[in-house]
């Protein structure tokens, strides 16, 4: 857990990172192009000096052939180095270990991207790789990639969403628990790898109909957004993209001016689903059974410990496991300065931006929650309950 709520200021944090490695998350689901994403930055010309490590849980395995069998039968660790300085190796579960092994090496490189498994949950590593400026680590998160299959990402989520309510249907069978299989909506891998994700990459737009190209795409966007409206959409062809626009994205520090981005999009989605959700309670609570996104905005100031202690109690106890994103423009009592939260499933960070709030300027708070089933009602309420 990550609750840094010292005084220094963004351009203090920056210098910190300079002298350290950052590292982007990459994930994605099967045949969504993450393994030719891979393989065009190790093999362009970047003048980066870039590292990857791929994380696998199954037997195949790609450019991942990183892996090979010792005299005992086990998997051992080899490294593939590139002509423009870099390399790639294929893990077994233990990918910090690989971190360390990798830091240690004479060589030093620019950069780190982690693949996981096509099957994956993004928050779990992300969680691991988050780790607090105190601690002085060498590594600090830079942001989560999400490629998501333009052609087939909605074919992907109803197959999951088929394949999951058998399974329920199964359970419910085997254990005779007489609750309805659909009174919970369970969220796919495909969805989850979105929900989590900083930058998507909506790749493969080139297998789209071509006469609809526009139209197609405007459609996925759609679906992507239902689902994240926060993440920053790339579109692209056989995983191709300028690295700028990719890496050294600050994905996770108190950055006033991506996290207005943020906030922007993500009231624009709830207005939008708003306007459009002439339903009763009852079909309300029935919409928000899938991953959706709640905005809680309100005017007054709040105590920094006792904001800590909610956003923590939520992460941790009451929606553990529900909440996957969340960021927040925060108000603190007695203090000038704007602070920042941002969280990644148990992980958060309330930091101080830099930035103040002027004399005219109404304090307010802003939080944006990406989560599974979650009730806009009731955490506007339980939010309140810090007003002093």
């Amino acid at each position: 857990m990550s609750t840094e709520t010292n005084n220094s200021n963004t351009s203090t944090i920056t210098n910190t990172k300079t002298t350290r490695v950052p590292i982007t998350l990459i994930t994605g689901f099967l045949g969504s192009g993450k393994t030719t994403f891979l393989n065009y930055i190790l093999n362009e010309n970047h003048g980066k000096k870039i590292a990857v490590i791929q994380n696998e849980y199954g037997q195949s395995i790609g450019i991942e052939t990183a892996m090979i069998v010792d005299s005992n039968g086990e998997k051992v660790q080899e490294w593939l180095e590139f002509p423009n300085g870099c390399i790639c190796c294929t893990v077994k579960d233990d990918f910090l270990q690989s971190i360390e092994d990798l830091l240690k090496r004479s060589d030093k490189f620019d950069y780190i991207l982690i693949e996981s498994t096509g099957m994956g949950d993004p928050g779990q590593i992300s969680s691991s790789l988050w780790v607090d400026e105190e601690l002085e680590s060498p590594i600090y998160l830079d942001g989560i990639i999400t490629l998501v299959d333009a052609k087939h990402v909605e074919k992907h989520i109803e197959k999951s969403k088929a394949s999951e309510k058998l399974s329920m249907n199964n359970s419910n069978n085997t254990h005779n628990s007489g609750e309805s299989n659909d009174s919970k909506y369970y969220s796919t891998e495909v969805e989850r790898q979105i929900a989590f994700a900083d930058i998507i990459l909506l790749n493969k737009i080139d297998l789209l109909d071509q006469n609809n190209l526009e139209k197609e795409i405007a459609s996925v966007e759609s679906k992507i957004r239902s689902i994240n409206p926060m993440a920053k959409i790339i579109t692209t062809e056989r995983s191709k993209v300028p690295l700028d626009q990719v890496l050294n994205v600050n994905a996770y520090t108190p950055n006033i001016d991506l996290l207005k981005d943020y906030i922007n999009n993500s009231e624009k989605q709830h207005h939008h689903d708003n306007k459009n959700d002439e339903k009763s309670c009852d079909q309300c609570s029935n919409h928000s059974k899938h991953i959706n996104t709640i905005c809680i905005t309100q005017d007054f100031d709040v105590d920094l410990d006792e904001f800590t202690r909610w956003v923590g109690n939520l992460l941790w106890d009451e929606k553990k496991d529900s909440i996957f994103r969340i960021k927040g423009l925060i108000s603190i009592k007695d203090d000038k300065e704007k602070y920042i939260l941002q969280g990644v499933y148990s992980t958060f960070e309330v930091l101080p931006s830099g930035l103040y709030w002027s004399e005219n300027e109404k304090r307010h708070n802003k939080i944006v929650l990406i989560g599974e089933s979650l009730d806009q009602s009731e955490l506007e309420e339980s939010f309140k309950k810090l007003k002093q």
